[in-house]
């Protein structure tokens, strides 16, 4: 083994046909071993599966299971199928470390990964099965954080659609080591053994016993309650004992710094009215590790694994003569050591000493009271029972146990009706001083107590029962900063909000302005020279200074700088920021003999008209941005020119980019240029040099202004 940290023994059932049909079952024995830490690999070690070899008499390892600083291996049947869930507890660097549930595959004859589940210095696993379901309780020792002590420890249930187990719960625990799930009277517990007590960080601290149930109101969910603390110094572990129709809860205590403390205490459940665990017998010790109770040779024995010492205990549950109940002892009754050689009975110690059970402390005041108490007086071994929260009570005489009215609340231990103060939202009724009557809509109320209801202040108010007034009338949005009993506040200027609640003011759209308090997007006028509701945006090519826009001192969008243009909806003149590129001459040689053609002549402007429908068509453009000035005297030759678009910033539109792609597809049979009439024969372009390189750098320029965010 590695650092071995825990060892469970399990056994896996298959089932054969021998003999025709004759269907045997076949038994093997295991002992699964968390390995915690190797001198090589650390904590990312492996965990170790042994498997008994009947013909050597020994266990042989049979699987390496891959582990995180492991803590535990829990072994438990899932339909039928043997599982083991692994707590990984650190990877030598962090907590925050999956444990994992393995499956046994009949088919390899090993276990195969089920599912990760998501754990933070997981210290232990425990498996219960409750009414049909099935509960992975996990005791985490350290927090998200890495450093604090306060954890939430996780509880699992397994969903059969989904065939994995959820997290049902994050229990509030203290550097837990160990989880000890068990049922009495069909109720769910599960006992954490809390270490260290996360604020001080002392080994005094309280366990808790935890209920899981159905949470109320909640179909398919679960709360756990706290059902009981129990005082410790260094818990380590719970070990539940049923014997007979009799619950014990053991707790392990090590704690080196207070060895005085350490050692084992026992509680017995009483059920009569308490359903509460009361002391029942403590041992001192060098303070065990670990506990395990056992049933062999018609006895039960509890076993102490003590570190750090030359011997653990195991000690037997016996009834010495005039002693009642039972205590622990090393030997049976009869005298003969519980254990045959070679266990050295030497090291049996005999100093379990049990008080007599004191049944009266299941009656008298204790049944009074509407819930059970959560804390012991570990003096006089016997639960404390106060006053809960929302009860008022006679805590001397037991006379009354009453429950404050509906909607009202009181501190632990009071004693009188008028301790019960109304709640939030709720006022007190002059004509009956045990009844809260909830606040009128309009009215809130913020603290307890049975002060009268205050009227919501203007444009706000409220549902019956409010604490505070948050619905806001049109034109008012939430604000929890407000601290009048109001949390509503107007909008502000440019916006608007319609309808009652809660819901945010709208900015008004483009450049449009609207009064503070507005409360319909109608409210929103566009300044003079903006255009008209609702876009009310400065068009390409131009620009408007948001912070001089509200204000109506804006009258129009300003233009952008000489040779500069901007997309629609600029707010600043750093948004003018791609230059208006030059037009392009550009000159088409066509198989036409346009001397011919008289200028000024209606077939000389009808061929003017076509030839740039065709181009503009040909590049994808609006037949504006081709400009025809004339054909060259005594040629074939058009000339014309490739105009910008001040209103885009594209740069595959820019007249050199598209003089590049006309002059591409007068050299391409197959382009859309080459499919109009004037240029289906033949053509032939010329572009002015360097128009290509033009082209490249306007695409680099307009690449810098992305990025720059301006575009």
């Amino acid at each position: 083994t590695s650092g071995a940290y825990s060892v469970s023994p399990f056994t896996v059932d298959t089932f054969k046909h021998a003999h025709g049909s004759v269907l045997t079952k076949e038994t093997t024995h295991f002992l699964a071993i968390a390995n915690h830490f190797d001198d090589d690999d650390g904590y990312m070690t492996t965990s170790s599966i042994f498997r008994w070899n009947a013909t050597l008499l020994r266990f042989k390892e049979h699987q390496r299971i891959p582990t995180e600083g492991a803590t535990h291996i829990q072994p438990f049947m899932l339909n039928g199928v043997r599982h083991l869930a692994i707590s990984n507890f650190f990877d030598g660097t962090f907590h925050a470390v999956d444990s994992e549930v393995w499956r046994w595959s009949e088919k390899s004859t090993s276990f195969t990964l089920l599912q990760a589940i998501a754990t933070h210095g997981a210290h232990h696993v425990s498996h219960v099965s409750h009414k049909g379901h099935h509960f992975l309780a996990f005791a985490q020792y350290r927090a998200e954080d890495e450093a604090s002590l306060g954890t939430l420890s996780p509880l699992y249930l397994w969903d059969t659609d989904t065939q994995a187990f959820d997290l049902i719960l994050s229990i509030p625990t203290s550097a837990a080591m160990h989880s000890q799930p068990f049922v009495i009277d069909a109720r769910l517990y599960v006992a954490f053994a809390n270490y260290r007590n996360a604020s001080t960080g002392a080994a005094e601290t309280f366990s808790p016993v935890y209920e899981i149930r159905c949470a109320e109101g909640a179909a398919g969910s679960f709360e756990a309650v706290v059902h009981q603390e129990i005082a410790t110094v260094g818990a380590t572990a719970w070990e539940h004992l049923t014997r007979g129709a009799e619950h014990f809860l053991a707790v392990a205590l090590w704690s080196p710094d207070l060895p005085e403390e350490s050692g084992v205490k026992l509680y017995q459940w009483v059920g009569t009215c308490l359903n509460f665990f009361t002391p029942y017998a403590a041992t001192t010790s060098a303070g065990p590790f670990a506990l395990e109770f056992l049933f062999a040779n018609s006895a039960y024995y509890l076993l102490q694994a003590i570190p750090g010492e030359p011997f653990s205990l195991v000690q037997q549950f016996v009834s010495p003569s005039g002693a009642s109940p039972p205590s622990f002892s090393t030997t049976t009754v009869d005298g003969v050591a519980a254990f045959p050689a070679p266990l050295n009975t030497s090291l049996f110690r005999a100093d379990f000493l049990a008080p007599p059970l004191d049944t009266s402390r299941a009656s008298g005041d204790l049944c009074r009271c509407p819930i059970p108490p959560i804390r012991i007086d570990e003096d006089l071994l016997r639960p404390i029972c106060v006053c809960p929260v929302n009860y008022y009570c006679d805590v001397v005489f037991g006379t009354f146990w009453d429950r404050c009215p509906d909607h009202s609340s009181s501190p632990v231990g009071s004693d009188a009706l008028s301790d019960c103060l109304c709640d939030v939202g709720y006022t007190g009724d002059p004509n009956n001083n045990t009844k809260c009557t909830p606040c009128p809509a309009g009215t809130y109320k913020g603290s307890s107590g049975n002060a009268t209801c205050t009227l919501c202040p203007a444009n706000t108010t409220s549902a019956a029962g409010s604490a505070v007034c948050d619905i806001c009338f049109p034109g008012f949005t939430l604000d929890d900063t407000q601290t009048d009993g109001s949390h509503c506040r107007v909008c502000p200027s440019g916006s608007y909000k319609g309808g009652m609640g809660a819901g945010v003011c709208e900015r008004c759209p483009g450049v449009s302005w609207a009064p503070a308090g507005s409360r319909n997007i109608s409210a929103c006028a566009c300044l003079a020279g903006h255009g008209v509701p609702p876009n009310c945006i400065c068009g390409a090519g131009t620009y408007s200074n948001e912070t001089t826009i509200f204000d109506q001192t804006t009258v129009s969008c300003a233009s952008c700088p000489v040779n500069k243009t901007s997309s629609s909806g600029a707010r600043s003149v750093e948004d003018c920021a791609f230059t208006i590129p030059e037009a392009v001459e550009v000159q088409a040689e066509l198989p036409i003999d346009i001397n011919t053609i008289p200028v000024g002549s209606t077939e000389r402007a009808d061929l003017f008209d076509a030839f740039t429908t065709e181009v503009s068509e040909a590049l994808g453009i609006s037949s504006a941005r081709i400009d025809v000035t004339g054909a060259v005297a005594g040629s074939t030759i058009i000339r014309f020119n490739i105009l910008p678009d001040p209103t885009s910033l594209d740069p595959s539109v820019t007249p050199a980019a598209l003089a590049v792609k006309l002059a591409a597809q007068a050299a391409d049979s197959g382009s859309p240029l080459r499919q109009k009439s004037l240029f289906s024969t033949s053509v032939t372009l010329t572009i002015p040099p360097g128009t290509a390189e033009k082209a490249a750098a306007e695409a680099a320029a307009a690449v810098d202004v992305c990025t720059a965010g301006l575009a």
